[in-house]
């Protein structure tokens, strides 16, 4: 009894979170707290035109864990070649605000 209480809201949550709509201003909210936790930069500053090139903290590895919050927090993933694709914080909203439409 206990098991089945867990897993229906388990599914509850999972299927509340992944039909949840955001609209293109939370979902860069959201992107913005992650690269403000990643790369320890003010979410306040961040810019679209923000890249490896001018945030010094971004590098390989902190691309690869915002690649994964991104990816847990929307329930989505990304394939390769999206993956290459992104060089700036507007490619993150784009090709983020794509996968969930």
């Amino acid at each position: 009894m206990i098991r089945a209480l867990i897993l229906f809201f388990c599914c509850t949550v999972i299927i509340i979170n992944f039909t949840k709509k955001m609209n293109t201003t939370q979902i860069r909210e959201n992107i913005n707290k992650i690269i403000e936790s990643v790369l320890k930069i003010d979410k306040n500053l961040i810019k679209e035109t923000d890249s490896p090139e001018t945030i010094s903290e971004w590098n390989s590895l902190s691309h690869v864990i915002l690649i994964d919050k991104i990816e847990k927090l929307f329930l989505i993933s990304f394939n390769f070649d999206e993956l290459i694709e992104i060089e700036t914080v507007l490619d993150l909203y784009n090709i983020t605000e794509y996968k969930l439409k």
